[in-house]
């Protein structure tokens, strides 16, 4: 979290997006977009894959008479390099996890957690803190696991992370997330106490995936990687 230019108090938070692709992430976008910042969306192709992004402010008054401004950034297809994720994690206050439900989708939704996993420990994030929420997706038409089969083969137990299950077209169920965890942010800015969540999904890198991880960047920034600042 960062001082923003406005009032005093303002503060400028980032969430990131990611997960596998065809779970909804664009969507996502452009629905808080279009529900709060206008339909304003900058999205810009970077290595394969694309990278989208919208702002909006927080509707909690923090102490001082601030508001948040949120950065919202996502990365969507297939990018060429892990790099891409990693960027759209770096400087992150929360994240989305976004997953597709289809069956033979779900050896990627494995492996998207471990790469978020790898990620977040490369930018020195704590996901057992970190405000975050998980994002399972329905593609139609597809045969699709239930929730809680999702839950079991990913290792999360149920409860643990609040998780919201959308479909194509359901804005309110593609907005839930994201409110979630800028609610979570808010609370947290306002002095309310948080704990780490119980039970979590062990999210600490394999030693495989520590040796092969991508190049540290030298500084870790707010922006979108692909993605025009205003």
């Amino acid at each position: 979290m960062t001082k923003a230019s406005g009032r005093p108090g303002d503060r400028v938070v980032k969430v990131g997006l990611v997960g596998t692709p065809g779970a909804g992430k664009e969507a996502v976008v452009r629905a808080v977009a279009e529900r709060f910042a206008g339909s304003l969306v900058r999205a810009g192709e970077i290595g394969g894959g694309k990278v989208a992004r919208t702002e909006f402010v927080g509707p909690k008054e923090l102490p001082g008479g601030g508001r948040l401004t949120v950065r919202l950034c996502a990365v969507s297809g297939q990018p060429f390099y892990n790099a891409v994720s990693e960027l759209v994690l770096a400087g992150a206050d929360g994240v989305v996890f976004a997953v597709s439900l289809a069956r033979d989708r779900r050896d990627a939704a494995r492996d998207a957690l471990q790469a978020l996993a790898v990620n977040a420990w490369e930018n020195g994030l704590d996901l057992a803190v970190l405000p975050a929420a998980l994002l399972y997706y329905r593609p139609v038409p597809a045969p699709c696991l239930a929730a809680g089969e999702m839950d079991r083969w990913l290792g999360i137990p149920t409860g643990s992370v609040a998780r919201f299950v959308s479909g194509p077209g359901e804005v309110a169920n593609l907005l839930a997330p994201v409110a979630s965890v800028v609610g979570e942010i808010e609370n947290r800015a306002v002095g309310r106490s948080h704990a780490p969540r119980t039970g979590a999904a062990k999210t600490e890198p394999t030693q495989k995936a520590k040796r092969t991880k991508t190049v540290r960047r030298k500084k870790r920034r707010r922006a979108c990687p692909g993605v025009e600042s205003r």
